[in-house]
C-alpha cells in the first residue's frame, strides 16, 4: 500500500509559481498538490517537498477560473487568476496524468460531465460507446482520448469489467473487448502508456482476453500469461523507481504489439507502439550507461560467472541494435570501459561444466555485437602488446572455428574475424601493430594449422566447416 500512495504522490509533484509585480514567474518551490475537502469546501493545497511545508492553502475557485497549458500532447501547466487576491499562480507538473487529475479535481464532476463526448462506462451502454469509439472523427480524436485517460472513465470501466465478469456475460465481454481495443487504435501515446500502467494493466488485458475472432478455445488468458507464466528476474538493483516503471511498461508495450493485438493493429497503431517501445528502450540503456552503480554491480556478478548477469548484457546488446547510432556507440564504450572483453576470457579458457557451453555462446554474440557497432575496440584488445587475456581469447577464437560443435557459432567467430582483420580503414600505424599481431605472433599460423596435412582428428561436419571457414579467412587476410 505504501509503494502505491508513493507512486499517487509522485504523479502530483511540481513546482509553483507566483507572478512578481514585474510580470516575472518565480519559482515558490517544489512539492505535492491535493485538492481536500468537497463541494464548495473544496482547497488547494501545496506542501513544499522535504519539509512538508504548507506553501499555498487557497480556495478552489470556477473552474473558468483555470486554464490547462503546454506543448502539444503534454498539457502539464495549470495557470489561474486567484479572484480575492488578484495574484496569479501557476503550477507545473511532471506527469501528465498527474495533471490530469489535479485537473479534474478542480473542474469538478458536473463541469467534466458538461463538455463530455462519451458516456461513462456501464453495463447498459456499453454497446453505445462501443459504436462511438469505433469511428472517431479525426477533429475529435484529441478529445476522446483526454476523456479515455480521465480516472472517472477509466474506473468506470474497470468497474463495469469485473461486473460484466461476475454475471458471466459474454456479450458485455466481447463489447468491452472492442472498446479496448477501439482505445488503442486511438494512437495517442500518452492514453497507451496509461492502459498499461501497473495500477490498471491487469484489467484492460483481462478484457482483451475476449476476442471475439477467436474460438474460445483459442483465446489466450493474457492475465495468466503476464501473472503466472512470466517471471520478472530482477538481476541488477534499479533503485530508480521511474526507471524499473519504464523497463515493465516497455515489457507490456512489447506484449500488447505482438501477443494481444497484433493481427488488429493499423499502420498507425503499429507505428505508435514501436516508437514508444524504442523511446522507453533508448531512456533504459542510456539510464543503464549513466548509472556507473549498476554497471559496476553487473559486470561483477559477471566476472562471478552469474549466468543471469550474462544474460542480461546480451539483452543490453542486442536491444542496442535498435537505437540511434550515436546513442548505441556511447554504450559500447561504457562497456568496454568496464573491462568487458576481459571478464569474457574465462568463459573461453576455462573448461566447460555442466550448462557453461551455451554461456560461450552468450560470449560468442556479445564480442560479435560488439564488433558489429565498433571493430576498433576488440581490434585493440586481441592485438594489444603484452595482453596475454587479448591473446588468450584469439586463441578459443580460432579454436572454436576448427573444433566448434555449431556451425551457426563457428560462423559467427568468422564473422567477428573478418571484421577484426578488415585493416583497410586503419592509419598506418595502427595497421602495423596489427599485421605483427597477426603475423610475427604467429595468429595466421595458429588459423591454418586445421589445413595441414598432417592433422589427426576426426573430420564431421562441424570440423569440414571449420576448414572451410579457415580458407575464407586466409583468403580475406590476403586480400585486405
Amino acid at each position: 500500500m505504501d509503494v502505491e500512495q508513493g507512486a499517487v504522490k509522485r504523479k502530483h509533484r511540481g513546482r509553483l509559481y507566483a507572478l512578481s509585480a514585474e510580470g516575472e514567474w518565480e519559482d515558490t518551490g517544489t512539492g505535492f498538490v491535493s485538492i481536500v475537502g468537497s463541494g464548495d469546501g473544496r482547497r488547494l493545497v501545496f506542501h513544499e517537498e522535504e519539509s512538508g511545508t504548507l506553501l499555498h492553502d487557497r480556495p478552489v475557485f470556477d473552474s473558468g477560473v483555470y486554464e490547462l497549458k503546454g506543448e502539444g500532447e503534454r498539457q502539464t501547466i495549470i495557470v489561474w487568476e486567484d479572484i480575492e487576491t488578484r495574484k496569479d499562480w501557476a503550477l507545473s507538473f511532471e506527469d501528465p496524468d498527474g495533471t490530469a487529475e489535479i485537473w479534474e479535481a478542480i473542474c469538478g464532476d458536473a463541469a467534466a460531465d458538461e463538455k463530455r463526448v462519451l458516456p461513462l462506462p456501464t453495463l447498459a451502454n456499453l454497446s453505445e460507446l462501443c459504436c462511438m469509439l469505433t469511428c472517431v472523427p479525426p477533429s475529435l480524436r484529441e478529445a476522446i482520448a483526454a476523456e479515455c485517460m480521465s480516472a472517472k472513465f477509466l474506473n468506470g470501466l474497470r468497474d463495469t469489467f469485473h461486473t460484466a465478469e461476475d454475471v458471466c456475460s459474454e456479450e458485455a465481454l466481447v463489447a468491452l473487448w472492442q472498446i479496448t481495443k477501439a482505445i488503442f487504435l486511438l494512437s495517442n501515446p500518452r492514453l497507451t502508456e496509461r492502459y498499461l500502467k501497473q495500477d490498471v494493466y491487469e484489467d484492460v488485458l483481462g478484457m482483451l482476453e475476449h476476442d471475439v475472432g477467436l474460438p474460445s478455445g483459442k483465446r489466450i488468458r493474457h492475465r495468466e500469461v503476464l501473472k503466472a507464466q512470466v517471471r520478472f528476474k530482477n538481476v541488477l538493483t534499479f533503485e530508480d523507481a521511474e526507471a524499473l516503471d519504464r523497463i515493465h511498461l516497455n515489457y507490456r508495450l512489447q506484449y500488447l504489439k505482438d501477443i494481444a493485438l497484433p493481427r488488429l493493429l493499423d499502420d498507425a497503431a503499429f507505428v505508435s507502439l514501436t516508437q514508444m517501445i524504442h523511446m522507453n528502450l533508448s531512456m533504459i540503456l542510456d539510464h543503464l550507461q549513466k548509472s556507473e552503480r549498476l554497471l559496476e554491480q553487473l559486470f561483477s556478478q559477471i566476472g562471478q560467472k552469474d549466468q543471469q548477469s550474462l544474460h542480461f548484457l546480451q539483452d543490453v546488446c542486442r536491444l542496442a541494435k535498435q537505437i540511434a547510432p550515436s546513442e548505441r556507440q556511447s554504450l559500447h564504450e561504457k562497456l568496454v570501459a568496464h573491462r568487458m572483453f576481459a571478464l569474457l576470457v574465462p568463459f573461453f579458457c576455462e573448461p566447460a561444466v555442466g550448462g557453461e557451453l551455451p554461456m560461450r555462446h552468450i560470449c560468442v554474440e556479445l564480442l560479435l555485437l560488439s564488433a558489429q557497432n565498433d571493430p576498433s575496440h576488440l581490434r585493440r584488445f586481441l592485438t594489444a602488446d603484452g595482453s596475454s587475456d587479448g591473446r588468450a581469447l584469439l586463441s578459443a577464437l580460432i579454436s572454436t572455428v576448427h573444433m566448434g560443435n555449431d556451425q551457426g557459432v563457428q560462423g559467427q567467430v568468422a564473422e567477428l574475424l573478418k571484421l577484426v582483420m578488415d585493416l583497410t580503414l586503419l592509419e598506418a600505424r595502427d595497421r602495423d601493430q596489427c599485421l605483427d599481431a597477426f603475423y610475427d605472433r604467429g595468429v595466421l599460423d595458429e588459423l591454418s594449422s586445421a589445413l595441414r596435412s598432417d592433422a589427426k582428428h576426426a573430420m564431421d561436419q562441424c570440423a569440414l566447416f571449420g576448414q572451410q571457414l579457415s580458407c575464407e579467412l586466409l583468403a580475406f587476410a590476403v586480400m585486405h
